[in-house]
């Protein structure tokens, strides 16, 4: 992993040996971490042909140095991640891989990047995505924009002894005792000094900014949003997760047994594959056959509704979700509308008026095209 430096912004960046066509990765941390909160998703997004940026903010590990750490707003780390997004999308359009040319009349694939943020970071992500400057953004246990408010018991006990540092922008560090019932909970007990270690005091002016909300006009976003909950949760818990979900009108994942420090807890892998393959599929990258299971969970969503149904062995209906399993052996059951392609001829069931079942491992995608009532095709 290298450390470089964006305009003296320090940037922790993981390259594939060779270049790829798949678009790059920022990752933008929360309140009192760093780059180094993602050095398992950095290593993981490496080893799938990702190149990675995380990055930290002004005042952070010697990233552009600031007079006063306490008194910088939530704005400025908006501008540094803007700054950063701009830099890594210019340096990924004039670095094409190799290979053969592209056809003449073939659309350039996009060099913005995806955004993955984690706590405050994925407020920051919002924001990039309403700047229209991120090709899709995942926001992981992420604090909500204005109209959503963030609170929770834990936060309410524990939250007043570091409102005088918000309320007069001081530099924030919250004790070890706080993090490690609110934050690190889930953070096995004997790595939690470790971690409170290298977590430094941040802008209580910034805090102050989150708390009583940053505005983020969802009709801008115009990328595709994924939000990502964890169980037990103590600053984000799901209910608040689920309104952001809800505000942007995007999938929503819960991860039982995580807490808010998801991304170095035991058990990230899951997460983080699943946020990956719901990148490539949104996206249309083709590296995985199957829509993987956050998109399922989403298909599981609109039971009733008519969707498009693409299968591995070719053959594409228009059908009626009539219900999504996921016991084993996972299926999908649904009615035939009407046939769009035909696949080889040993498929049962595809006529239409008919009630069928396939393997969810056969559906290579689907698009919601009704809401149960005509069918489209």
């Amino acid at each position: 992993m290298d450390l470089l430096s964006f305009s003296d912004l320090i940037v922790a960046v993981e390259q594939p040996q060779r270049p790829t066509s798949l678009p790059p990765v920022l990752l933008l941390p929360g309140l009192n971490a760093g780059a180094w909160v993602f050095e398992n998703y950095q290593r993981f997004l490496m080893r799938q042909g990702y190149s990675t940026y995380a990055l930290n903010f002004r005042g952070h590990y010697g990233s552009r140095p600031v007079p006063d750490i306490g008194k910088v707003p939530f704005a400025a780390y908006v501008e540094d991640a803007l700054e950063v997004a701009r830099a890594i999308a210019s340096e990924h359009t004039s670095a094409a891989p190799p290979g053969p040319p592209p056809a003449a009349d073939a659309e350039p694939p996009s060099a913005l990047p995806v955004a993955i943020g984690h706590s405050l970071g994925g407020l920051v992500a919002q924001r990039l995505a309403e700047e229209q400057v991120v090709r899709a953004a995942a926001l992981v246990c992420s604090a909500p924009p204005r109209g959503i408010p963030l609170m929770s018991w834990d936060l309410v006990r524990r939250q007043p002894r570091y409102l005088p540092t918000i309320l007069s922008g001081r530099p924030l560090l919250p004790r070890f005792e706080d993090n490690a019932e609110v934050a690190l909970n889930r953070v096995p007990a004997d790595r939690r000094a470790a971690v409170q270690s290298r977590f430094v005091a941040d802008s209580g002016r910034a805090a102050r900014d989150v708390l009583f909300g940053v505005q983020v006009d969802e009709r801008k976003v115009r990328c595709p949003m994924l939000v990502v909950s964890a169980s037990e949760d103590r600053y984000v818990p799901p209910r608040i997760a689920r309104r952001i979900a809800r505000r942007y009108k995007a999938p929503f994942r819960e991860y039982f047994g995580h807490g808010h420090m998801m991304p170095i807890e035991p058990g990230w892998e899951t997460p983080l594959r699943e946020i990956e393959h719901w990148i490539d599929q949104t996206l249309a990258l083709g590296r995985h056959s199957t829509p993987g299971s956050i998109r399922l969970h989403e298909l599981a969503r609109h039971r009733g509704h008519t969707v498009r149904l693409m299968f591995r062995d070719g053959h594409v209906i228009v059908a009626k979700v009539i219900a999504v399993d996921f016991e084993e052996p996972a299926e999908i059951i649904y009615e035939v509308h009407a046939v769009v392609e035909v696949g080889p001829p040993h498929l049962a069931a595809v006529r239409p008026g008919r009630v069928a079942a396939a393997p969810l491992e056969q559906l290579r995608d689907f698009l919601v095209i009704g809401d149960g009532g005509d069918a489209l095709q």
